[in-house]
This record gives C-alpha cells, structure tokens and sequence, in this order.
C-alpha cells in the first residue's frame, strides 16, 4: 500500500465514525497529501509523518478546533433518534388500540351470540 492510502487510512480511522462532513474533510486532506507527494515524489510514510505528523494527532488536533460541531451534530443525531423512538412507540400504540377495537370487541359481541343461542334439538 503507497503511503498515501497508508496516511488517509489512518487518519479516516482516527475520526469517530459519525462525524459532520467527514468525507469532506477526507478529500481536503487527500488532495493535501497528493500535493505534498507530487512536491516530493520519493516521499515514503516516514517522510509524510515527519513533515505532517501523525494521522491521529492530525485527526485529534481538528477535532478540538471543531469540538463545537462535532457536538451539535452529536445532539442532532441524539434528537433524531429519540423522535424515531417516540415515532414507533405511538404507531405501537396506535396498533394495539386498533386491533383491540377491532377484535376484542367482536369477539365479545359473537361469543355473548353464540352462547345466547341453543341448537333446535335440545329441547
């Protein structure tokens, strides 16, 4: 693997996973190491880690310049999480109160007629 999928690789992974425009990000720090290797084109991994730095101190670094994104963004997914939960929840509710109007109830009405009734012979 070249140095530069070897760098990009690392420092993706060093990103949490849902992070706000993450692949833009990936594409700024992509087109950053192509210019940088077109620069220095015998540049190997230890070359690119001297000059940049490690990926994860590179990744750690942004993301305590964005801290505030990252956690509004975090706060919106906790959001949208939580109205799915309430969503299904009421549809749940909505269901069983559907199926109770519409079974409970005429089973109640068809069981109270069935024992009301008496076959002809069993007089």
């Amino acid at each position: 693997m070249n140095a530069k999928k070897t760098y990009l690789s690392r420092y993706r992974h060093s990103l949490p996973v849902f992070f706000p425009n993450k692949r833009r990000l990936l594409k700024h720090m992509d087109q950053y190491l192509e210019d940088y290797l077109e620069a220095h084109s015998n540049a190997s991994i230890e070359d690119i880690l001297t000059e940049l730095g490690t990926p994860e101190d590179a990744a750690k670094l942004y993301l305590e310049d964005n801290f505030h994104d990252y956690i509004s963004y975090t706060k919106k997914q906790h959001m949208l999480v939580i109205i799915m939960i309430v969503v299904v929840f009421l549809f749940m509710i909505y269901g069983t109160y559907n199926y109770i109007q519409n079974h409970w109830i005429a089973t109640i009405v068809y069981e109270t007629a069935v024992e009301g009734t008496y076959p002809p012979d069993a007089e």
